[in-house]
């Protein structure tokens, strides 16, 4: 059917092939029947046994052929399950007895639908409004998951998107039976592929891909998993090792809790100051400088733009754990003997590393206790161009703080969420929309194993003084 109708009968709305079994039935009835009227006249006469035959003839090839159609549907439904999805999310909006979500009216024309499959548990359906409102489209995501049953009844909506200009309406679906979770039992477990050796693994079908997206933004309570959940980014980072342009893997924690501890890190001085991490700061933009700049030369050699990867350059990043609490160590003011250190100095550079650093493959993590202190803490600058972000043990409040309502739309407060349960988005494509995701479970000594790489990396070369 091409328009609405509350008239419409049940049988429009089914699969093809019980509309087949259905045709094929009432003709091959209707052949015998017909062909019983047809045969009284001669039932005493000698063309009596012609009209039966001919009757059971046209009988059974009508039966086989809507048999062999039949079949061919339902064994096109066994091996497209597309076609089946699809047809689900159809009946649930354009059958009226199942309450016409989309409000819509007497002969109005019905949206379209296309179905594909992206993964064994990933698919995407598209509705092309027809006139219908977009925003009700976007609100009827529940609906979407009430009629996915049976084959698929562990799938239900996690994102509903449109374009720009409201030509369509995307819905993700996703099985969410399947555990996503990776399981990394050694560190060898997170040495990446050389295809994916720039992206990081979230979880199954969730990547952080390094070549598109910017420095990120960690928030979470204590406890939620957040130091865990970026420790396994930077090992994913370590174990690539270094490469011939200056790479660093650099880890600053101002609470001197444990991460201070561990070789090549960067705490408070003796003295209580941060002058030793103020000045790894500056030696992290240093380096962007000289990446960058051999970048420039190599595209100018070339006539094309290079970027980082192309050039063999393995990403780098400087992980600022607590960043609040080292804000508020630094002074407001330069010190007449340290002119160099001061909040601005600290605020300027990493507003540069921030914006500048991902053309040549340099990367913040920036750690804050709760997304709510970020407008004391994070200038709103940072707070925009720090665009790949992660909420640990989010709560509806929180997720206000760092994305807009719309992306939150199809949370809700009250989930219940483990250690290293987080909301995640990245502008790389395929990430842009909120998302919930579980970070990798590594089941080994992760601060040992941390160590051990850190010092690796460097190659127990010059040890880098953490105060």
């Amino acid at each position: 059917m091409q328009t609405f109708s509350t008239k419409a009968a049940r049988i429009s709305y089914c699969a093809p092939t019980v509309k087949f079994i259905t045709v094929g039935a009432i003709a091959t009835l209707m052949t015998i029947v017909f062909g019983l009227g047809m045969n009284i006249p001669f039932i005493h006469g000698t063309k009596a046994m012609i009209v039966p035959l001919v009757v059971g003839a046209i009988s059974a090839a009508t039966a086989l052929l809507f048999f062999i159609v039949s079949f061919t549907s339902l064994f096109f439904d066994f091996i497209d399950e597309t076609r089946v999805m699809n047809r689900k999310v159809r009946n649930a909006f354009c059958y009226y007895r199942n309450g016409n979500p989309l409000n819509l009216k007497e002969g109005e024309k019905l949206p379209k639908f296309t179905c594909e499959k992206f993964t064994y548990d990933l698919y995407h359906i598209r509705v092309i409004p027809n006139g219908v409102n977009i925003t009700k489209l976007m609100e009827a995501g529940s609906y979407v998951s009430a009629a996915l049953n049976k084959r698929f009844k562990n799938f239900v909506v996690i994102d509903a998107a449109t374009d720009r200009y409201g030509t369509y309406v995307e819905y993700t679906i996703r099985d969410i039976s399947v555990d996503r979770n990776f399981y990394f039992r050694s560190i060898n477990d997170m040495k990446p592929s050389e295809i994916s050796k720039n992206r990081i693994r979230v979880q199954k079908g969730t990547l952080i891909d390094l070549k598109s997206c910017g420095s990120i933004l960690v928030a979470g309570k204590t406890r939620s998993g957040k130091t865990t959940g970026v420790i396994s980014i930077i090992l994913q980072a370590l174990v690539l090792g270094r490469d011939n342009f200056g790479s660093e893997i650099m880890i600053i924690d101002p609470k001197m809790a444990e991460l201070s501890r561990l070789p090549h890190t960067y705490t408070l001085d003796n003295d209580g100051e941060a002058k030793n991490i103020l000045k790894a700061i500056k030696h992290f933009s240093e380096t962007i400088t000289k990446r960058q700049a051999y970048l420039n030369d190599l595209s100018e050699k070339t006539g094309n733009a290079v970027k980082w990867w192309e050039a063999g350059m393995h990403c780098s990043f400087l992980f600022i754990d607590e960043y609040v609490a080292l804000r508020s160590i630094l002074p407001k003011k330069p010190l007449k003997n340290a002119p160099d250190y001061s909040l601005e100095a600290f605020d300027n550079l990493l507003k540069r590393i921030v914006t500048m650093g991902a053309s040549a493959g340099c990367f913040v993590i920036v750690s804050i206790a709760e997304a709510s202190v970020q407008e004391g803490g994070l200038p709103s600058m940072l707070r925009s161009a720090m665009q790949t972000k992660i909420l640990f043990k989010p709560t509806l409040t929180e997720g206000k703080l760092l994305w807009d309502n719309v992306q939150l739309e199809k949370f809700q407060d009250g989930q219940t969420y483990k250690a290293g349960d987080a909301w995640f988005s990245s502008p790389d494509g395929v990430n842009d929309n909120v998302q919930p995701v579980h970070f990798p479970i590594m089941d080994f000594d992760v601060y040992k194993q941390l160590g051990r790489q850190l010092s690796l990396y460097y190659k127990e070369g010059k040890h880098h003084n953490r105060g």
